[in-house]
């Protein structure tokens, strides 16, 4: 009987224990779960998103980024993929991150800018691993990210991704299907990762989505490589350490008109293979449009709602509001200056150049707080067209207040308002664009020539990488107007990263960002270069969509 009831004891003690067990399991789990959005790798297959293996055959169209139309084997293997922060999901919310550290081991490149506050952020990364033994054996690498949350009780996430690549069998050809594997999941297709777009599109249609600044698209960091700003998603940034302006500015979507037409379109030209070259559309080339010279690409192009002021219009009217100082707000009607060109790939990659003139309005001192005339209703709110009918090419933008937008470039700033030009060297991509600035006197990201101790610029601007090339007097200092950028004195480094497609040849609309880091030259307006802090760096970002068209 003794002997029974130690027996039921020891089971009883036996089974409190495995419940603690089971317990303190569920808990881990539970953590584990709150803390998965802190970290994870994004492009990759979803069962090593928190990390694993991933196992690629060299040559593989599916997993092996360096082939081409024609697999060739190289005993190497090409990984693409971004590494994410503070994500949040229904299970895990975002925290304030106190450290990201992303450990790179031997052919893995790219960087990942720790965000501020609760924001999130996205780096690009690439791997290149090599197959060792002359080719016959696998050859890894890793990556492995490290976040850390400042609250209390800190949250962590580690993960590490294991990228493997195989030799091709000896005596094999290189696969024409899509496959990969990880260490606990396959998927295989008969689809090429990309095929041959060539013959079946010749325009690019590109729309521009809403702004959204919940999301990150780059930073300023200073000298330490410490974020002083995140950038945002459909934001324009402009100007040194005294901009005047609160930032961003969002730039407006771009909707459809009566036709289907909306937005900017390029030509596809001497396609070859997958790859092809981008030029500019003429207003014959988008005919079908309502207004043709709103959607075309090319210098020149006449517009009756601009009498002299030709080129291609790019996108609707831009307002740019000052709370700080209403009298400063302006309306910027942005030309193509000089005619598109490019690169592209059906897979998606795409550069750009599209030099703009942007003309300047300078409406806040009669329309304050809503520079552009507004198209609400069908009718313009305000300048030479107000009471007219308008059909809006851009949406109400969300949490704009007081409201300013739609806009139409049926509804023009009044022509007297109008103070000069401002030429933007636009070169757009998807990838990462960055702009460093040097440690001259000023500390400048852009260069023009100006006076040492005034805000004065020669005119027209000269550009400039030294005092040397300013030999005008007394413009004869290579210098921005003030240092830093957006408004951030110890400003080093301004980076912003787009976001490619993925593969056209669908023939259907893709998401996707443009970013672009330039210099902006004075407008010779004294308000306005006071209140922009101009000449100075710019930056902006275009979420949206783009097609091929037949």
């Amino acid at each position: 009987m003794r002997r029974r009831q130690q027996t039921l004891k020891s089971l009883s003690l036996f089974a409190v224990a495995l419940i603690g067990a089971m317990a303190l399991v569920g808990t881990a789990r539970r953590a584990a779960a709150q803390s998965d959005c802190l970290a994870q790798f994004q492009d990759v297959p979803a069962a090593a998103l928190n990390g694993g293996t991933i196992m690629c055959t060299d040559c593989d169209a599916g997993c092996d980024q360096d082939v081409g139309t024609s697999p060739t084997a190289n005993q190497s293997c090409t990984f693409n993929f971004r590494i994410c922060v503070n994500e949040a999901s229904a299970t895990c919310v975002a925290g304030t991150l106190k450290k990201v550290k992303v450990v790179k081991k031997k052919g893995v490149t790219g960087s990942l800018i720790k965000p501020s506050g609760t924001s999130s952020a996205c780096g690009a990364f690439t791997a290149v691993v090599k197959t060792k033994g002359k080719g016959k054996k696998a050859g890894t690498t890793k990556v492995k990210v490290i976040v850390q949350t400042s609250e209390k009780p800190k949250r962590h996430d580690t993960n590490t991704l294991v990228l493997e690549c195989d030799p091709l069998p000896t005596g094999s050809s290189c696969p024409t299907t899509t496959s990969t594997s990880t260490s606990t999941t396959s998927t295989t297709s008969t689809t090429i990762v990309c095929a041959n777009c060539c013959g079946s599109f010749s325009l690019i249609k590109t729309l521009n989505g809403l702004p959204d600044t919940t999301v990150n698209v780059g930073s300023v960091v200073d000298d330490s490589g410490a974020t002083l700003l995140d950038l945002k998603s459909g934001g324009l940034y402009f100007g040194g350490a005294g901009v005047g302006v609160p930032l961003p500015s969002l730039v407006p979507n771009t909707l459809e008109d009566a036709n289907g037409f909306g937005g900017t379109y390029t030509k596809i030209t001497a396609c070859s293979g997958s790859s092809f070259t981008i030029s500019p559309t003429a207003a014959t080339d988008v005919s079908g449009s309502v207004h043709p010279n709103r959607h075309c690409s090319s210098a020149g192009v006449n517009n009756p709602e601009y009498p002299g002021k030709p080129g291609c219009l790019f996108g609707p009217p831009l307002a740019i509001p000052n709370p700080t100082s209403q009298a400063t707000s302006t309306c910027v009607i942005n030309r193509v200056s000089t005619s598109a060109a490019g690169t592209g790939n059906c897979d998606g990659t795409t550069t750009l150049s599209l030099p703009l003139a942007s003309d300047i309005y300078l409406t806040g001192p009669t329309d304050g707080l809503v520079p552009c005339p507004v198209c609400s209703s069908g009718t313009c709110s305000a300048g030479p067209n107000a009471g007219q009918p308008c059909v809006a090419e851009s949406s109400p933008i969300p949490g704009q207040s007081p409201a300013a937008n739609p806009t139409s470039h049926d509804c023009p700033p009044t022509s007297g308002a109008f103070i000069g030009s401002l030429p933007i060297g636009f070169n757009l991509s998807a990838g990462l664009q960055s702009k460093t600035s040097t440690d001259l006197s000023a500390m400048p990201f852009v260069f023009y020539c100006g006076q040492q101790f005034s805000p004065s610029f020669q005119n027209p601007p000269h550009a400039c990488t030294a005092d040397s090339q300013c030999t005008t007097a007394p413009n004869i200092k290579c210098r921005q107007r003030t240092s830093g950028a957006f408004g951030q004195g110890p400003a080093r480094t301004i980076t912003e990263t787009g976001a490619a497609p993925g593969c056209l040849t669908d023939g259907a609309a893709h998401a996707l960002t443009l970013i672009s880091v330039f210099g902006i030259p004075p407008s010779y307006n004294a308000t306005v270069d006071a209140s922009a802090d101009l000449p100075g760096p710019g930056a902006t970002s275009l979420p949206g969509t783009t097609q091929l068209l037949p």
